[in-house]
């Protein structure tokens, strides 16, 4: 056996012995005991969340049926599926074991009052109960959870670590706006390759370009571009500090979209560099500014060609 492969030998087993040591101190002190609501309050009673670990807290307010998270000091849309996931932990959190009710274990399990995550759900500005949500267990599918005036703490079996240590841009809906397409009945298209017009009557889409030629849209081409245009989905939510120093006068690229019994709507482009494959993002409905892919702006920017109807063979 050559010495490099003994070393890996070596390697491997001693790994192995520090995960079965892990695994076994973890279930030492395992009492099976199930609960049900181990949090216990009402699934109407929270309106507001916090989560924080250590100098970091993200906030989050419901405003009717939505979420809403804090960044930058202003309340954003937030994900629906993933808060909603979140607030159902104050209501609906089954626990199986109590692995350990001994203080001095809860740095294992990473729940102890200066560690893991720790949630507060409230009522209108007052706290009606908390959560911390410790590592995840050795199976990468559960995770390690204590109320924190108790010294119980439980193995959850879902892996809600996953699921609460976000960052803040992680927990906003990336949909920017949210258009119904029936309603659109024209989008311009003005960029350095292309600059032609989409206009809609009775249900049917032509293409119309600088010299005034026209072309029918076929009805599957037009419907996937319409769906890309109504829920733009970015990649990142730029800080107002990096923000205020870009210059969006002149885009790279500019989508002017018509609708009915509402306002017009811009999207403006901006190539962030000669190298770069992202595009900054500016819309008329808001200040903020945002980035995406360069296969999101080629979705965006469409070649006339991929719309117009395919003729019959």
């Amino acid at each position: 056996m050559s010495k490099s492969l003994a070393i890996l030998l070596a390697v491997l087993v001693v790994l192995f012995g520090i995960y079965y040591l892990v695994h076994q101190s973890e279930q030492s002190d395992i009492q099976f005991k199930l609960v049900d609501n181990l949090v216990g309050l009402d699934s109407s009673a929270v309106n507001e969340m916090t989560i924080s670990a250590g100098d970091s807290t993200v906030t989050f307010k419901r405003q009717g049926n939505d979420w809403m998270v804090e960044q930058y000091g202003t309340l954003h849309r937030a994900e629906p599926g993933v808060v909603a996931q979140i607030a159902r932990l104050a209501y609906d959190l089954t626990v199986e074991e109590v692995v350990s009710s001994n203080p001095d274990n809860q740095g294992l399990y990473e729940v102890g009052s200066d560690q893991g995550r720790l949630i507060k759900f409230l009522r209108d500005g007052n706290e009606i109960g908390a959560l911390i949500v410790g590592k995840t267990g050795a199976d990468f599918q559960s995770c390690y959870v204590r109320l924190p005036d108790s010294e119980d703490v439980y193995r959850a079996p879902n892996n809600i670590t996953r699921l609460v240590q976000r960052p803040v841009d992680q927990y906003r809906d990336k949909a920017i706006f949210k258009l119904d397409p029936t309603r659109i009945t024209e989008i311009k298209v003005n960029s350095p390759e292309y600059s032609y017009t989409a206009a809609s009557a009775d249900s049917l889409w032509t293409l119309i370009d600088d010299s005034g030629t026209s072309s029918p849209i076929g009805p599957q081409q037009m419907q996937g571009w319409l769906s890309q245009v109504a829920a733009l989905r970015v990649n990142n939510f730029i800080s107002p500090d990096s923000a205020a120093v870009v210059d969006m006068s002149n885009p790279t690229a500019e989508i002017s979209i018509d609708m009915d019994n509402d306002a017009p709507l811009t999207i403006q482009l901006l190539k962030t560099g000669a190298e770069a494959s992202d595009y900054l993002v500016k819309t008329s409905r808001s200040d903020e500014l945002y980035s995406v892919r360069d296969w999101v702006y080629n979705n965006l920017v469409k070649d006339p060609e991929t719309l117009k109807m395919k003729a019959a063979s």
